[in-house]
């Protein structure tokens, strides 16, 4: 089971944030984990408006830092009054670019965001959820934009291929998650036939024939999520298997909504280069879930996004949330 230590959840004042940050302190309650809670300020625009009052530009942005640092020590007391580690984050920049730098900096090995103003369907399209989605090499949990409530039932997507070292990696966030909110825990696996069973299935056999191939197929996929299932520490948990036969993204968008699921972890599959603009498979399913989800990368991904601006040093200031 994954265990976090150090998790940054991101106020952004939008629909979904208290949920996010209640998400967090039961996260981090439950693993004795440090809660940083933070936000991204915009950069301050420039240009003659700003130059005629040069004097004072100083001041304002001075003033307008420490009321954003006093309402992030807000956010924090309830945790820190529970006796979880807390600190506060204020940096400026572009959104999803700074955090991930954070996350490079800090060592932050979960982050938890809201959906925002955009919604999961324009993921693929910029939103700040989906770029830390794609390029955040720590998980990154996205909290829809509804009111809060207990996790209840998390779902796990695996591929059921033994060599795919990210599918264990799946399973051990998913785990912990349900660990943390003390709920059931499913296995959501799909399968297609390949390679020679596809051309016999796309051959004109007899309807018999076929239905054969189709269970038999199921069974054997099934037989490898549950030997990845015995390898993942799954012990205590209330868990179950869903076999599904065909497409990924309609079978799992399906199987959410008809079992009730908040909370979906995906392992996300990175693409380099101009393909990476379209975005994985995995990322096209996130815009069809009507629930939270928590996107996983390889232990061997790394961010695109050089680690300091080559323009000048991010403004950043991190405290303890006593201070």
């Amino acid at each position: 089971m994954k265990r976090f230590t150090n998790i940054l959840v991101v106020q952004d004042g939008s629909i979904g944030s208290e949920a996010a940050l209640r998400r967090a302190e039961t996260l981090a309650e439950a693993h004795g984990a440090k809660l940083t809670v933070g936000e991204v300020l915009r950069q301050f625009p420039g240009g003659n408006a700003l130059d005629l009052l040069a004097e004072r530009e100083a001041t304002v942005r001075s003033r307008y830092r420490e009321e954003r640092q006093a309402r992030l020590r807000r956010l924090a007391a309830p945790a820190r009054q529970a006796g979880i580690a807390t600190g506060t984050l204020l940096i400026e920049g572009v959104g999803h670019v700074e955090i991930v730098r954070a996350v490079e900096r800090h060592r932050y090995d979960l982050v938890i965001v809201t959906e925002g103003i955009r919604s999961l369907r324009t993921m693929a399209f910029g939103s700040t959820a989906g770029q830390l989605v794609r390029n955040c090499a720590c998980p990154v949990w996205v909290v829809k934009s509804r009111p809060p409530r207990q996790v209840c039932r998390v779902a796990a997507v695996v591929t059921g291929f033994a060599e795919d070292d990210l599918d264990r990696e799946v399973l051990g966030v998913a785990a912990s998650l349900a660990r943390a909110e003390g709920c059931g825990l499913d296995v959501f696996s799909a399968w297609e036939f390949a390679g020679r069973e596809l051309e016999t299935a796309s051959s004109e056999c007899a309807d018999a024939h076929l239905e054969v191939l189709y269970r038999e197929g199921g069974k054997a996929h099934e037989r490898a999520v549950r030997a990845l299932i015995a390898g993942a520490g799954l012990r205590g948990l209330k868990w179950r298997v869903a076999v599904h036969k065909g497409d990924a993204e309609t079978g799992l968008a399906t199987f959410a909504e008809e079992n009730d699921t908040d909370l979906v972890v995906l392992g996300i599959h990175p693409r380099r280069g101009l393909a990476g603009l379209v975005g994985s498979r995995a990322e096209k399913m996130l815009g069809r879930l009507g629930c939270s989800l928590v996107g996983v990368k390889p232990c061997s991904f790394e961010t695109p996004f050089e680690l300091r601006d080559p323009r000048a040093a991010p403004r950043e200031r991190e405290l303890s949330a006593a201070e």
